[in-house]
């Protein structure tokens, strides 16, 4: 005589349920394989992404700037990374974000982003085509950031980074370099339209603070400046001085 072994209800399965599942899986390993190889198919450098997250984590507890500043000696001046699902490009070199910003400013819906994890309304910023710019494929979708504020520290654009030079923008000192290397309203026909007032207004409060006070440095300046991305570099927590009246 034999028994029929009966099986707990928690091992019984559903055919359909199960087929559903594996199919799930599948289509889930294939999106992110293809989600996820697209700079490698591409042969655009980055940083190796882990699946769902992205790079996100290599900006733990560190300043942003300073992650793209590796990835730039690392990778080049134009590389790839994923924000989550995200891929975004960063253009780091100034003639290829001439090139985006003036000469093909009409493939993008508005001018590019640059503070990463930062995006406009609707995902403006994202490619409404295919193609290649200078040897360079992009791809719509992608999130396209210049990130120019990576070579302020470098040596060949800004010889002697770190050091105070009031000489640094004349005329003669910026023909030696790229006009594209330093770009604080953007470039181009979406470059910011307040670009005349917000120098115009610069300069008059320095002209009207200066008719008054001489500035100098106190005990809370900090040297050097922290700074932080908003979306432009800009200091921290301020400039912190000591206004001395004239006499």
């Amino acid at each position: 005589m034999t028994t029929a072994a009966v099986l707990p209800a928690f091992l019984t399965f559903d055919p359909v349920l199960l087929t559903l599942v594996c199919t799930a899986c599948v289509l889930l390993y294939w999106y992110l394989k293809n989600t996820y190889s697209v700079f490698n198919e591409l042969n655009v450098p980055g940083p190796t992404p882990k699946w769902v997250f992205g790079n996100i984590g290599e900006f733990k507890d560190k300043f942003p700037l300073e992650v793209f500043k590796e990835w730039r000696k690392t990778y080049g001046n134009i590389f790839g990374f994923f924000e989550g699902f995200k891929p975004s490009i960063v253009i780091t070199d100034p003639e290829m974000a001439k090139q985006v910003l003036v000469k093909h400013f009409d493939k993008f819906h508005v001018r590019p982003i640059y503070n990463p994890f930062v995006y406009y309304p609707d995902d403006l910023s994202l490619l409404n085509t295919y193609g290649e710019i200078n040897g360079v494929p992009f791809r719509k979708g992608w999130v396209v950031r210049i990130m120019l504020c990576t070579v302020y520290n470098d040596e060949s654009f800004f010889p002697k980074p770190e050091v105070f030079d009031s000489d640094r923008f004349t005329t003669e000192e910026k023909e030696k370099r790229h006009p594209y290397t330093f770009l604080p309203y953007g470039q181009g026909p979406r470059m910011c339209p307040g670009y005349h007032i917000g120098v115009f207004q610069t300069k008059a409060a320095l002209v009207k603070i200066l008719r008054k006070y001489v500035i100098e440095s106190s005990p809370q300046t900090v040297d050097p400046l922290p700074v932080a991305l908003r979306p432009m570099l800009s200091p921290k927590d301020g400039v912190c001085v000591k206004l001395t009246k004239r006499t």
